[in-house]
């Protein structure tokens, strides 16, 4: 008894001196990608495309300036109905000494269709600014906006040529960190 007492006592103030650290953070943000153009070697008609990604990233800061990482995103493009969930590497770099909060970001990620079948596979990448507003030590609002190249590799059933969907859009994110 006395013994996993101790036990839970190491864990609580080990996970607290963890969790006191503010190098590790988690975010959860939605983004909304306005489409800007898409090619497909397959259908003529482009449409407006358009879509949503929600995505789940954890991030060390490797120094005061750096901070990098890894998420996974589930995304749906409406135009071709184009559903991916993309696991991805995030670097971020706080370029301006003057505004803290602002930092330039990529993600770079692959999505695989063996994760579902329903889901396309095909890369996946976003670049652009970020700010970041922190109400409390390890609670904050983040706010994006960037550029989003997709593309789908479709495969075709009937035995025919496989096709290559790339889509550019402009991302607008919203989330919270933690």
């Amino acid at each position: 008894m006395k013994r996993s007492f101790l036990l839970l006592c190491v864990a609580l103030c080990f996970g607290n001196s963890i969790y006191g650290q503010s190098r590790f953070h988690v975010d959860i943000d939605g983004a909304f990608n306005l489409g800007l153009h898409e090619h497909s070697s397959y259908y003529k008609d482009s449409g407006h495309p358009h879509g949503y990604s929600y995505g789940l990233t954890l991030r060390y800061d490797v120094s005061e300036r750096w901070s990098a990482g890894a998420g996974i995103a589930l995304s749906r493009e409406f135009n071709r109905n184009h559903r991916t969930a993309p696991i991805y590497a995030t670097v971020r770099y706080k370029a301006l000494k003057q505004l803290p909060e602002t930092y330039v970001f990529t993600n770079v990620g692959y999505s695989s269709s063996t994760l579902g079948s329903k889901l396309d596979s095909g890369f996946s990448g976003s670049l652009g600014i970020g700010y970041t507003k922190m109400f409390a030590k390890h609670f904050g609002l983040n706010f994006q906006l960037g550029y989003n190249l997709k593309t789908f590799n479709n495969e075709d059933m009937y035995g025919g040529d496989d096709h290559t969907d790339v889509r550019h859009s402009i991302l607008f994110g919203v989330g919270v960190t933690f």
